[in-house]
């Protein structure tokens, strides 16, 4: 369980028409030492590096949230820039965060999809 302080993000990530696992792991990284995050595109897992302070763990996500964006839209030589992937991550991330009220319009527009897929 986690604490209550620990904000690192449990689940999967979804950009259809694909779905990504989120997990912390080393099995995964232990091929390359100085990776930290990898996105297995055909086995639908996103991989963090285990032990990341939570700063890190969300810049890492998105990081690999961006090379699944970039597979989606089938551009997969935006994919080989890993500083223009950081960057779009870290743009993303704090733009969520610094936009009051954007992340509660965002909950409201999934509950009103939700209604409408429900026939109300």
């Amino acid at each position: 369980m986690a604490k209550w302080n620990d904000t690192r993000f449990e689940g999967s990530v979804n950009i259809s028409p694909y779905t990504w696992k989120v997990k912390r792991t080393d099995s995964t990284l232990q091929s390359n030492p100085g990776c930290v995050g990898c996105i297995l595109l055909l086995d639908s897992e996103i991989s963090l590096k285990d032990g990341l302070s939570m700063g890190a763990d969300w810049s890492v996500l998105f990081h690999e949230i961006m090379h699944g964006l970039v597979h989606v839209i089938e551009e997969g030589e935006l994919g080989e820039n890993e500083k223009l992937l950081t960057t779009m991550g870290n743009a993303i991330f704090n733009m969520l965060m610094d936009s009051e009220g954007f992340l509660e319009a965002l909950l409201r527009e999934k509950k009103r999809r939700e209604r409408e897929r429900e026939g109300y």
